[in-house]
């Protein structure tokens, strides 16, 4: 949560907090964080990322896990993703940082234009480009 309360104080747009958690699965209980030791009996190491909403980031390992008890660590990680974002959200409402206005640039239509010359005959265009 460091670099989300950094930039979530700062001057800087930002469309935070966010928050990530490790969930493990040790003797049919699902645990946050788990430690070292903790992690060698797991049946379950899965990374979980998110904001207060919602989760935009799922990364796991995992040993017979079924897919109810998945879907269950992944909604038990995301409760304390709600809670880490909240943390951050009262020093954020204390701090009340004044954010710098983001004005994205023109798009260039001559560069995309060039881009897509340059990648269509080698066949660059599905990996390169995601726009049309």
């Amino acid at each position: 949560i460091g670099s989300s309360m950094a930039l979530s104080v700062s001057d800087i747009p930002f469309q935070g907090p966010i928050a990530g958690v490790n969930v493990g699965y040790i003797d049919g209980k699902y645990v946050i964080n788990p430690s070292v030791a903790d992690k060698e009996i797991s049946r379950l190491d899965l990374e979980v990322a998110g904001h207060k909403d919602a989760v935009n980031m799922v990364e796991a390992g995992a040993s017979e896990i079924t897919e109810s008890e998945m879907l269950e660590a992944i909604f038990f990680g995301h409760e304390e993703i709600k809670r880490l974002v909240a943390f951050q959200q009262e020093i954020i409402d204390h701090i009340q940082p004044i954010k710098q206005e983001f004005v994205p640039e023109e798009r260039d239509e001559d560069l995309v234009e060039k881009v897509k010359s340059l990648t269509e005959d080698k066949g660059l265009k599905d990996t390169v480009l995601t726009f049309d």
